[in-house]
Parts: structure tokens; sequence; C-alpha cells
């Protein structure tokens, strides 16, 4: 397993397989769209609300794999320190990835709508009022999928370690995410009474929202050093 490339951890094509998943998402979320143009309204951007779905999928997504290939790499030679590193690596890729995605389905959705006459309004937690915003809507999605898939790789490692620690991660996670989603303006927060403040200035939202990723990845670095690898069953 040696030569590593970002592209390749843990498996050959990982990144166009998740492609193609978002692919046919988007197909079920212009589905969607074109029901509701059938049979009410479009008021409102779809996509935007589709994007806190694809958001879990990053999470869920990067706990099982580390759940699955943490003992495969281990077993092949690779350090738990190595391991580490390259899920990190993973993290960053995984939400550079699907942030890009992300901001392509907004211009596609854009797109559409201004050719059939539709506003596409957006929630009001987010940073960028218009699809065009690209560069912000690539910030703040790459903060918001980097968070989800961290904390999944934070939870995947608990689980790992110890079933009942598992547990005892997920309010851990559940606090992070909370964390991120309002640096990154990804939920609703103070307009429905969530959070104290209102969003953050970006400049102050970026740097929070990029130590906070690092803050957690550390805490993977903490379970994964002396992680005992339990026998695969065959």
């Amino acid at each position: 397993m040696s030569g590593y490339r970002p592209m390749r951890f843990p498996l050959p094509g990982i990144f166009a397989f998740v492609t193609l998943l978002w692919l046919a998402y988007a197909v079920v979320v212009g589905l969607v769209l074109t029901g509701i143009a059938v049979w009410g309204t479009v008021s409102l951007s779809v996509w935007d609300n589709a994007v806190q779905v694809a958001l879990w999928f990053a999470f869920g997504f990067t706990a099982w794999l580390l759940y699955t290939y943490l003992p495969v790499y281990v077993a092949n030679g690779i350090t738990r320190r190595e391991f580490t590193a390259r899920v990190a690596g993973f993290v960053g890729v995984l939400a550079a990835v699907l942030a890009v995605l992300t901001a392509a389905g907004y211009l596609a959705e854009g797109g559409v709508y201004a050719l059939a006459g539709w506003p596409q309004m957006l929630a009001p937690q987010r940073y960028f009022t218009a699809a065009t915003e690209v560069p912000t809507v690539l910030l703040t999605q790459f903060l918001a999928f980097g968070a989800f898939s961290a904390v999944g790789a934070l939870v995947g490692s608990s689980f790992y370690r110890d079933p009942a620690l598992g547990l005892g991660s997920l309010p851990v996670g559940l606090a992070v995410l909370y964390l991120a989603n309002i640096v990154s303006g990804t939920w609703v927060a103070a307009s429905v009474g969530l959070s104290p403040f209102d969003r953050l200035p970006l400049a102050v939202a970026a740097p929070a929202g990029v130590a906070l990723i690092a803050l957690v990845l550390g805490g993977v670095w903490l379970l994964l050093r002396n992680i005992p690898i339990r026998p695969v069953s065959t």
C-alpha cells in the first residue's frame, strides 16, 4: 500500500463512486422539483434543502470507511499514525469534492429556475444569497462537509475502539456539528432560537470552522494512536 495518493484512499476510484452517487441523488432532487412544479408552486430552492441530507452522507460514509478499513490497512503494514494522516486527507478531499458538486448543483438549479421564472430563494442563514456567489458557496460548503466528515471519522474510530465509547461520542459529535453549522451558515440558528447569536462574520467563521475540523481530527488521532486491532472473522 505504498505510494499513497489521496484520491485512491481507501479504495481506487472512491471519489468517482461518490460523484456517481451524487449524480443519482441530483436526479432524485430533480424529480422532486418536477413534482412540486406539476402539483404545486416552486417558491424556493429545492437543492438548498437537499444539501442537508448530503451532509449526513458525508458523516456516515466517513464513519463506515474508517471502521471498515482501519484493520485492513494496519494489517498490511500501515501505521496508525499514517492511517490517521490518510483519514485527514480523505476528509479534506471529500469535503472539497462535495463542495464543488454542491456549487455545481446550485448553478444548475439556478439556470433551470431562471428559464422557468421561479425564485431561487435560499435559506436566510446562508452566507450567500445567490448561486452565482461561487467562492462563498465553495468555502462554506467545504466547512460544512469537512465538519460532518471529520465528526464521522471521530464517531467511527470511537465505535471501533469501544461500542460504549462510540455511543458516548454521539452527543459530542452533535455538539460539534451544532457549532459547525453556525460557522458554515448551514442550519437555521438564531432565527429559530437555537443559538443566542446571529451569523458570525465570514472572516471569523471560516478560520473558526477550519480550526474546529482540525480539533476533531486531533481527537481522531488520540483515539487511533494506540487502538487495538480486532481480528477480522471470516
